[in-house]
């Protein structure tokens, strides 16, 4: 949600924003992290190619990781941001091809990016849901995206920050500060809270709260 609401900002500034997702086959349960690692190189073969420089000033992607639980296979593909020209889709598809050295694949999307590719870009990294009740799958899982970077930036893009600037700027911390006064000062809750007791505002900053009792009455002076 930080690098959402983050990322919408950076969007609406670009001149030329282009959406892309590449994917390849499908990787076997215990495969994920070979999957990941030959994606990214893949990707990096492709942005060596003439075509990349001719069309791309700068990119951010997205690592996204979905399951089938139906054959126990693993899905990692790039959710991607470019600054540049448009790029024919045959064409794309023919340079991925060869960048991906692989029969197995799945045939490039290219569109023009809008206020809404930033969702889209990153509103998740992979669906829980799909596999959280597969212990082996959670597993493999976590042994394959251990220290993994889903966010990677290059070219005008590179080292963008997913913190707001203005924060950066106080000298908050978004990850240990509060986000509304700045203040360090950390207290523990004793209680545990459900799914339905959390939720994200709008600038991807995580919020309790506490849920209304219909029998309580409340009883005020005056």
């Amino acid at each position: 949600m930080r690098a959402y609401y983050r990322f919408k900002k950076i969007i609406a500034e670009l001149e030329d924003p282009r959406y892309i997702v590449l994917s390849m086959r499908n990787w076997a349960l215990h495969e994920l992290r070979a999957g990941i690692r030959e994606l990214f190189a893949s990707f990096g073969r492709l942005r060596r190619s003439a075509l990349w420089h001719d069309s791309a000033k700068g990119a951010l992607a997205a690592l996204e990781v979905t399951f089938n639980e139906k054959t126990l296979t693993w899905h990692p593909h790039l959710n991607i941001l470019i600054e540049g020209k448009f790029i024919d889709q045959d064409v794309l598809a023919a340079a991925w091809r060869k960048a991906a050295r692989d029969e197995g694949l799945i045939l490039p999307f290219i569109e023009k990016a809008d206020a809404g590719t930033a969702k889209e870009l990153v509103k998740y990294i992979t669906k829980l849901v799909e596999f959280v009740h597969i212990p082996e799958a959670v597993g493999a899982f976590i042994d394959a995206t251990k220290r993994a970077r889903f966010l990677r930036t290059y070219g005008c893009l590179y080292g963008l920050k997913i913190e707001d600037e203005e924060d950066s700027e106080n000298g908050k911390d978004p990850l240990t500060a509060c986000p509304d006064c700045g203040s360090k000062e950390v207290v523990r809750l004793r209680k545990c809270f459900s799914q339905d007791d959390v939720y994200f505002d709008g600038k991807g900053v995580l919020r309790f709260c506490e849920p209304v009792d219909p029998f309580a009455v409340s009883v005020c002076d005056g």
